[in-house]
């Protein structure tokens, strides 16, 4: 049989459907971001080379800046020395007349004001002349006695450069053992000493150092110049190295000589010590310090640093001054003179002085091109809504319905077919708007209904949780203070029968005493039994003992009728009303009856915890005193039972743990009165912190704790009181609540 071909041929498979408004605008979009992607790559890519060369620029200026400044700053202390010994060679000054040394050296130094101080030290006999100024600007002469070594004096000067009073004296001064003498003695050239601190002024120092020598080549002496550095340091902080940028110089060895922040390149660890130098590694900035981790990474010594090299590093977020991780440029250049001196400067840059406007630069240039990209989209939209406008208002109405805007109707088409499948959606939406407006009506009637009944379910559930709270803990608090009230009372009776009958029991026992004393004065011979029962009864201890026995019995009378009067306040059966009270003495109240918890033992009467009051001034309080008794007291239980948890913990401890608990109160703003109560216990984990005042929560054992103490303490304070109860606590460290009550 033959079938035509068109039942023989498959099922067409559905192509993906693509939105029409998508194939129009799609394209725009491609080439418009991939023009403004590479505009912003090349644009910072050409921006990051021109960073690297003004970078280089940059540091190269700031070095050789640096390089004129130290060429001509340390060149002024040389200069001055080789003038005084020409000034010699020629006759202009006579090394045995000290007072025309120092009268010369005083005229310079007012010429020089890096120069801190010229003097000249003899071979001979170690004579020494100085002129200076101090660091408090005062211009001094200095000279050892007799113009030899031995006692330094400092003098002070007048206008014309006479001596003046005696300022000091310093003993035993040679200064042909100074390593500025010693380095040039035997030289033929001036040459620099080391950089050294000068104490107690703490100021850096390096010394200019030219030996003198007569016609026939004796060596007579040394001339020095001290070159204060301080001024070089303050030429360093005004330099600018662009935004952030900082210089230092340093010696081989790493250590500072100047920086660029206003860091001191010493460290003064205690007073009255000798400053220690700073290496750079050890400086405060971060970016210095990286910089020396760097230049060791990359060179290992400093030594080995012998032309101008440039690096560029990268540090981590955490060492940076943003927080984030940073690019910065490096260069160190070594300085030398002909005089020995051998020092580096360094110079560091961040990447972000120069990329700011770099980066400006870029986003101004994304920014236009996606100006662009929006004009693009926007003639697309335009294009394809006027092309499938029709179209797109059918399938907004369709998903309208479908989400629930029952309002949408659609507009008349110019076209037939849309236009007649636009009236059969109009008539959908107004079927379907009738039906779910009635469901609506339904629907919120019941909502109404199910809101209202579980507000007040709610309501209710709430009151009756406080509520029952309220009756537990008030039920508590009247059956213990009807019981306290009732124990006191029958224990007061029989301690106020012994505490009246001791003293006449103690007068009745004295004077059987005093009898038996005149029958043994009157009658001193006894007889056998007499005698045996005096030695069996020990008669002697009973007239030393029992006036002791009575008077400790009278004590532990009076401490019951403490305690008991203690407990009859604690229960306050007999406070309805607000009264005036001294809250010092419901704190002391509340804390006898935890007192006991003072002891290590019954039979042991020492302390184990140590109390420290520290009671302020404070006004008396209207207050119900048994609540504030209810809550001193939980917050004094709770401190013991902390201190005993730490003391199981550190029984074998050493030093040895001393519990102790602080008791201070105090008046804050003549409005508020303030009672802090801290012990040095176990501390409330960290976990249980924010929970501590919910009701039922405790940490303690099943059968130690309710989890109400707190939370009625709270409710008490901050309810009842209007005040407030807040607390710290560090684990294995201690817990402090503070209570905050209206005075």
């Amino acid at each position: 049989m033959c079938f035509p071909n068109a039942l023989m041929t498959s099922p067409v498979q559905k192509p993906r459907k693509v939105p029409l408004k998508l194939v129009l605008i799609l394209p725009f979009m491609l080439q418009i971001s991939a023009a403004v992607g590479l505009t912003g790559w090349l644009s910072l890519r050409n921006g990051q080379n021109a960073v690297d060369s003004l970078a280089a620029q940059l540091e190269n200026e700031v070095i050789e800046r640096i390089d004129q400044h130290l060429s001509s700053y340390l060149d002024v202390p040389q200069r001055s020395t080789q003038t005084q010994a020409e000034a010699v060679r020629l006759g202009l000054l006579n090394l045995d007349d000290p007072n025309q040394l120092a009268r010369t050296f005083w005229q310079q130094i007012q010429l020089y004001p890096s120069i801190s101080y010229l003097y000249f030290a003899k071979e001979r006999d170690g004579g020494f002349v100085d002129a200076g100024r101090q660091q408090s600007g005062r211009l001094v002469i200095e000279q050892t006695e007799n113009y030899v070594a031995g006692n330094f004096y400092t003098y002070g000067t007048d206008n014309n450069a006479n001596r003046t009073e005696v300022l000091s004296i310093s003993p035993d001064y040679d200064p042909r053992v100074r390593p500025w003498y010693t380095i040039v003695k035997g030289a033929s050239d001036s040459a620099w000493s080391a950089v050294y601190t000068v104490f107690p002024e703490s100021i850096l120092v390096i010394t200019a150092s030219t030996p003198v020598y007569n016609e026939v080549g004796e060596f007579l002496g040394v001339f020095g110049a001290d070159l204060t550095l301080s001024q070089l340091s303050q030429f360093m902080q005004n330099l600018r190295v662009g935004q952030l940028g900082q210089a230092a110089i340093l010696e081989r060895s790493g250590k500072v000589v100047a920086l660029s922040t206003p860091e001191d390149p010493f460290k003064l660890w205690k007073p009255g010590a000798e400053p220690e130098r700073l290496n750079l590694s050890e400086v405060e900035s971060p970016m210095l310090r990286a910089a020396a981790q760097h230049l060791t990474q990359s060179f290992g010594k400093l030594e080995d640093i012998h032309s101008v090299e440039q690096i560029d590093f990268r540090v981590n977020g955490d060492a940076t001054l943003s927080g984030q991780s940073e690019r910065y440029y490096l260069q160190v250049a070594p300085y030398r003179d002909a005089r020995g001196l051998d020092w580096l400067i360094l110079v560091v840059v961040p990447e972000s002085d120069f990329m700011a406007q770099i980066h400006a630069n870029t986003q101004q240039t994304v920014v236009l091109s996606l100006i662009a990209l929006m004009v693009a989209i926007a003639l697309g939209v335009y294009t394809s809504r006027w092309i499938s406008q029709p179209m797109e208002e059918l399938s907004e109405a369709s998903e309208a319905i479908a989400s629930g805007e029952l309002e949408y109707t659609v507009r008349p088409q110019n076209i037939r077919e849309i236009d007649a499948l636009a009236q059969n959606f109009n008539y959908m939406t107004r079927t379907l708007k009738k039906l779910v407006v009635e469901l609506e009506a339904v629907n919120m009637e019941l909502e109404d209904r199910v809101d209202q009944r579980t507000a007040e379910l709610t309501k209710a559930m709430e009151e009756l949780k406080k509520t029952q709270l309220q009756l537990v803990q008030s039920e508590k608090m009247s059956s213990l203070g009807q019981l306290v009230a009732g124990i006191a009372h029958e224990i007061n009776n029989p301690v106020n029968f012994i505490h009246g009958n001791l003293s006449h029991a103690s007068h009745y026992a004295k004077g059987l005493l005093d009898l038996l004393a005149i029958y043994e004065q009157s009658y001193p011979s006894t007889t056998s039994d007499i005698h045996q029962t005096q030695q069996a009864i020990d008669l002697d201890f009973v007239r030393e003992d029992f006036p002791r026995l009575v008077n400790s019995m009278r004590l532990g009378a009076i401490r019951i009728r403490e305690i008991v009067a203690s407990l009859r306040n604690f229960s306050c059966l007999d406070e309805i009303d607000l009264q005036q009270a001294d809250l010092h003495t419901v704190i002391e109240e509340a804390f006898i009856i935890v007192e006991n918890r003072l002891k290590t033992s019954p039979q042991d009467k020492s302390s184990v915890v140590k109390v420290i009051r520290q009671y302020g001034e404070i006004k008396p309080i209207e207050c119900y005193p048994s609540h504030l008794n209810q809550v001193f007291l939980n917050l004094f239980t709770n401190a013991f039972d902390a201190i005993g948890e730490r003391l199981a913990f550190t029984a074998n401890a050493y030093p040895p743990y001393i519990p102790e608990i602080r008791i201070k109160t105090w008046m804050e703003d003549q409005r508020w009165i303030r009672i802090s109560i801290q012990d040095n216990g176990s501390g409330i984990p960290e976990k249980f912190q924010a929970k501590l005042f919910d009701p039922f929560f405790t940490t303690k054992p099943v059968g130690r704790g309710t989890g109400l103490g707190l939370f009625m303490c709270y409710r008490i304070v901050v309810d009842q009181y209007g005040g407030e109860l807040i607390f710290t606590s560090v684990p294995e460290v201690g817990t402090e609540f503070i209570i905050k009550l209206p005075a």
